[in-house]
């Protein structure tokens, strides 16, 4: 009808002519609960650098650059969860935030960097200038290729100054959480050793994930995203900081004896 051909030329004007017409047909079809059928074309994902703030129903597909570990936090006396992942495709990064029973779907899906992702049912606003990306009401995620393991590094390659650090390794020791004040309150540091085959390595963990190491057993295998190295007073450490994610492992992924 002419009421909805003018809600497409609407839509496909908000958004400065970055959406297709089949794209903008597709999104008000959404928001009306009306199904379309343009045979392939409907399911295309669109661009991360055709996402703009106000967008509803969008479907992304993205690899998962970075994914933050969880926070929880307290609002009106109930506890909640918030994940933020940097996600990505050839055009741009936008960053990702799940909420509440979203977040749950970063550890069942087994979802960690380099990951590739289908965001279905996405919306974008605005934070703090930037645009940022969520799950709708009735959004999904679906893990379509899991992370190959060619990014992992042994403990033996490792050097000074390396950022965005994965690795597998068993815990050997930890040691006691100290805390500290800073501006922000207070933080916590804790510091344990680390083991593959190539070698040992001495670790450090700030503030939550110094509270996560501490709740893990020695003996355990686990995996660390985003770390980094640093020279420590007497050798090479290993540094979790606030980009850094530890996901348990099966004890089978790391034979040591």
């Amino acid at each position: 009808s002419d009421e909805i051909k003018s809600m497409i030329d609407l839509k496909r004007e908000k958004f400065s002519g970055l959406l297709t017409d089949e794209g903008a047909a597709l999104m008000v079809a959404r928001e009306l609960n009306i199904e379309l059928d343009f045979g392939e074309k409907s399911s295309q994902p669109i661009k991360v650098n055709q996402l703009s703030d106000g967008m509803k129903n969008v479907d992304v597909r993205v690899n998962a650059l970075h994914v933050f570990p969880p926070k929880s936090f307290e609002k009106n006396g109930k506890i909640g969860q918030l994940c933020n992942l940097l996600v990505g495709d050839e055009s741009g990064e936008i960053r990702l935030t799940l909420w509440h029973d979203d977040v749950k779907k970063i550890e069942e899906n087994e979802i960690s960097r380099n990951s590739i992702l289908l965001l279905k049912n996405c919306y974008v606003s605005s934070f703090n200038g930037k645009n940022q990306l969520n799950l709708g009401y009735n959004g999904s995620i679906v893990l379509e290729k899991k992370a190959d393991e060619s990014n992992l590094v042994k403990i033996s390659s490792l050097s000074e100054d390396l950022n965005n650090v994965d690795l597998i390794a068993k815990i050997l020791r930890i040691y006691e959480i100290n805390a500290f004040k800073k501006e922000s309150g207070e933080g916590k540091v804790l510091n344990f050793e680390l083991a593959d085959e190539t070698g040992k390595i001495r670790a450090t963990a700030w503030n939550d994930l110094a509270e996560i190491v501490k709740k893990t057993q020695p003996e355990n295998v686990i995996k660390i995203e985003g770390a980094y190295t640093k020279k420590g007073l007497k050798a090479l450490e290993l540094h979790l900081g606030w980009k850094a994610r530890i996901i348990e492992q099966p004890k089978s992924k790391l034979l040591l004896s």
